[in-house]
């Protein structure tokens, strides 16, 4: 039988095993690109207003001890003024889930490729 300090340490896993974020700068593919989008994966620590942009890996593993997460959709191909303006509303909507985030996505048309 397990004892009760074995099961505390499976349930409360020690601060060091923590992971944290690590900015990452996406590059879309050219598989992204016949979708017309991509993923975008951001993380804001509680305690704090920095938001930064995450790989998929990092924000999948990411504690949620310390920080919130989001993900968005972003356009990428297609009519400019599509694409443009589906952004501007994804950042519009995830203002609300993310405070600040308006502050990170400035450009509706980065990484658009007509």
């Amino acid at each position: 039988m397990k004892s009760l300090i074995e099961n505390y340490k499976k349930l409360n896993p020690p601060v060091f095993n923590i992971k944290y974020g690590v900015e990452f700068f996406p590059k879309p593919s050219d598989k992204d690109y016949k979708k017309k989008s991509m993923v975008r994966y951001f993380i804001k620590k509680i305690n704090d207003n920095n938001i930064i942009e995450v790989s998929y890996e990092n924000w999948e593993n990411i504690s949620f001890i310390i920080y919130e997460r989001m993900s968005l959709e972003w356009m990428i191909n297609g009519p400019r003024d599509e694409v443009e303006y589906s952004n501007m509303k994804f950042v519009k909507q995830s203002e609300k889930v993310m405070p600040g985030i308006k502050n990170k996505l400035i450009n509706p048309l980065q990484f658009y490729k007509p």
